[in-house]
């Protein structure tokens, strides 16, 4: 994951200030320099080290400018030219910005800052933002920190905290999307992919793309005031087609619902992966969370004792007349509820003629007690289902 200009201004909001550039928060920083004598006149054609790279952050108080305030836009067009990131001033000497920097910078989309806390300083700066580069270039960073996340489920302060660790652009309306793989991609095929990602136009400052348990996740983010279409990111991603055009077929990818604050953003992931383990058990697809219907009240228990009792008081019998008598009453009554409890989806399914179909679901109701053609007790026996299909997909739970 990349360290973005937005990223900078959202963890000093306090401190910093925007004067000019504001196209370019999306811009990437790899490394933080100080601009201290390197362009004074009469030294900048003698200075021997190149001081100034691409994707640059550059500090400076501009103390050589103190005579001459306009050679802040002759160091603004050099930072332009070299492919530098941004720019901070503490204007310690209250120096006029000239009209003519602010101007160039906002034409380049160049960001430059002015800080406006006496208790921001430089090197304070460089070590926290060489840092939180070092974090995200980490390939278990992400990992470690949504492994967190989930931990503190329980406590939003910590998911807010851990959400911002992920990325300080967070907006407070975001969907998550996670791809579930069978096998988890190399370092190589990470960056292929999150190079194709850029390449599509999907990054922006308030997104995240990044690896996770073996699968790849993304978070979607936006100010709360517009309105976050889930089928928009959905229709976005798909029309992209990032994973196919690097040759990767997730084995199921879920959305989570819609969400309007950071605290729940564990949730939120939570909901992403649930919906891409059922997208995998139903072949590939892909499934909103919204989707699931009575799944959706069932998984905050799953694995629990009731639940687990419930199912076996139902199925148990059913499953010791298929181990005696090599029947197939369960398969039977899964595909049924799968079917929409429909008897001629479920022959075509099975591949039974529906008399087939009708004498087994007799077999059930005799062996159960619940009479599949009774809304009630139909419903018993799809709860059934339900429940130990969700054990079969959530066995840790």
């Amino acid at each position: 994951m990349l360290y973005t200009v937005s990223d900078l201004l959202n963890s000093y909001a306090e401190s910093l200030r925007l004067i000019a550039g504001g196209g370019g928060l999306a811009r990437s920083i790899s490394e933080v320099c100080i601009l201290d004598y390197e362009l004074m006149p009469g030294l900048k054609n003698k200075y021997q080290r190149a001081n100034f790279s691409a994707n640059d952050l550059v500090l400076s108080t501009f103390l050589y400018a103190r005579d001459n305030p306009y050679l802040i836009t002759d160091a603004i067009k050099y930072l332009v030219a070299k492919g530098a990131s941004g720019l901070v001033i503490k204007n310690v000497l209250h120096l006029p910005i000239p009209e003519q920097a602010i101007r160039y910078a906002n034409v380049r989309n160049f960001p430059v800052f002015l800080v406006t806390s006496d208790d921001l300083f430089f090197d304070t700066v460089i070590y926290a933002v060489d840092r939180r580069i070092q974090e995200l270039s980490s390939s278990s960073f992400a990992q470690s920190t949504i492994d967190a996340l989930l931990r503190d489920a329980g406590d939003p302060d910590a998911v807010c905290r851990h959400a911002l660790m992920l990325n300080p652009s967070f907006k407070s309306a975001f969907v998550t999307l996670y791809a579930e793989l069978d096998e988890p991609l190399t370092l190589d095929e990470f960056q292929q992919l999150e190079h194709e990602y850029h390449r599509q136009g999907l990054a922006a400052c308030e997104r995240m793309l990044a690896s996770y348990d073996g699968g790849i996740i993304g978070v979607a983010s936006i100010d709360p005031e517009h309105v976050l279409g889930l089928d928009a990111v959905e229709r976005q991603f798909r029309e992209a087609a990032i994973f196919e055009r690097c040759g990767i077929i997730p084995a199921g990818t879920g959305i989570s619902a819609r969400h309007f604050a950071l605290e729940e953003l564990a949730q939120s992931v939570t909901e992403a992966m649930q919906a891409a383990r059922f997208a995998h058990h139903r072949g590939g697809a892909t499934i909103r969370f919204d989707h699931l219907g009575v799944f959706r009240a069932l998984l905050p228990f799953v694995g629990t004792d009731p639940l687990r009792q419930y199912a076996a008081r139902i199925l148990d019998p059913l499953n010791e007349h298929d181990s005696e008598h090599g029947s197939a009453l369960e398969e039977t009554l899964r595909s049924f509820v799968a079917c929409g409890r429909s008897v001629a989806e479920t022959a075509r399914t099975l591949g039974q003629h529906a008399n087939t179909v009708r004498y087994r679901l007799e077999k059930i109701s005799a062996l159960t007690g619940l009479d599949y053609r009774r809304a009630d007790d139909s419903d018993q026996l799809a709860l059934a289902c339900r429940i130990a299909l969700m054990d079969e997909l959530f066995p840790d739970a």
